[in-house]
């Protein structure tokens, strides 16, 4: 798949490619669905200025990216575990004193 991506727009899987300032940007992007990771190789070709060939390779995790964009934290299981069982604790004694109080 070959998409032409105008400035601004987000890539798409496949092969990318737009017209950038004094030359033009092409990325390969793809996902790798065992380990949930976007990887992008970038290749840029810059002719004004200083003419240069500028290579960078991104890799990233998608669903802590989905999850930070959206405002949100990733919790370990454990934690959530003891914050139940202490908040469960905690009302099983308060309802003792509520019960039974002076």
């Amino acid at each position: 798949m070959i998409h032409h991506i105008p400035e601004g727009n987000s890539m798409r899987l496949g092969l990318n490619y737009r017209k950038a300032p004094g030359g033009f940007v092409v990325w390969w992007a793809w996902y790798n669905f065992h380990r949930h990771e976007g990887t992008a190789y970038r290749f840029r070709l810059r002719l004004h200025m200083k003419p240069r060939i500028i290579w960078s390779v991104s890799k990233w995790d998608v669903i802590d990216s989905y999850v930070l964009n959206r405002g949100l934290a990733l919790v370990n299981r454990e934690w959530l575990e003891d914050t139940y069982a202490s908040e469960r604790d905690k009302r099983r004694r308060d309802r003792a004193f509520a019960q039974f109080g002076p």
